[in-house]
């Protein structure tokens, strides 16, 4: 139900995801509304920025999530439709509105140029990537809940992140994750800050005013 979606949302958002990836699995018309729906009500209620992925088939679809709070379209590079789609949406939407979900790590190298001129990013799904990608920005599902190969993953050139069951099964650590990984010298949003309250100054009273 929508309050689950939107409870289970603001739990991630809280305890640390920098971003929210959510996958319309919808098979109808009125399931497709319905699911916007919730992807809007998911965006007023957490600060994270969402990319929306499934269920495109048309520029209205990309148009839909991002006016539901999307900052990203994924398209799905399973469907040559979708692929022949990605110049028209990127045109029209810009080039950091649209990502892509990828099955394998060979349809991003078979589409390379086109990705890499008109899209933002490519999520990979069930694999972690063999070659980073300077310029495209790739974000491997994981399966494996195993958090020790994190950091190994993320030190390649051109991943900008780590999602499914390594988060999903693990999301309570999502904060230790980041800090084991910058304790090797990646950089994260650890949300610390970066000064003293000494670094303050005071008045008489030791306040700080605010505005």
């Amino acid at each position: 139900v929508a309050e689950d979606a939107v409870e289970l949302a603001v739990r991630y958002s809280n305890l640390g995801a920098d971003e929210l990836l959510i996958f319309d699995l919808s098979n109808t018309d009125e399931e497709h509304e319905a699911a916007l729906g919730i992807i809007k009500e998911i965006g007023r209620h957490i600060d994270i920025p969402m990319i929306g992925a499934g269920n495109i088939k048309r520029t209205e679809d990309v148009k839909k999530l991002i006016y539901a709070g999307c900052q990203k379209a994924a398209m799905n590079m399973a469907k040559q439709a979708n692929i022949d789609l990605i110049e028209e949406v990127s045109k029209r939407f810009g080039k950091d509105k649209i990502a892509v979900c990828a099955d394998a790590e060979e349809q991003i190298i078979d589409h390379f140029d086109l990705l890499d001129q008109y899209c933002c990013g490519a999520i990979l799904l069930n694999s972690a990537p063999c070659k980073g990608y300077k310029s495209l920005s790739v974000i491997p599902v994981l399966n494996d809940p195993t958090i020790e190969k994190i950091p190994n993953i993320l030190q390649n050139s051109g991943i900008a992140g780590i999602s499914g069951d390594v988060i999903n099964f693990n999301v309570e650590q999502i904060m230790q994750i980041k800090r084991m990984c910058a304790d090797q010298g990646i950089e994260m949003n650890t949300y610390e800050c970066t000064c003293q309250w000494s670094d303050f100054k005071l008045n008489t009273d030791g306040h700080i005013t605010v505005v």
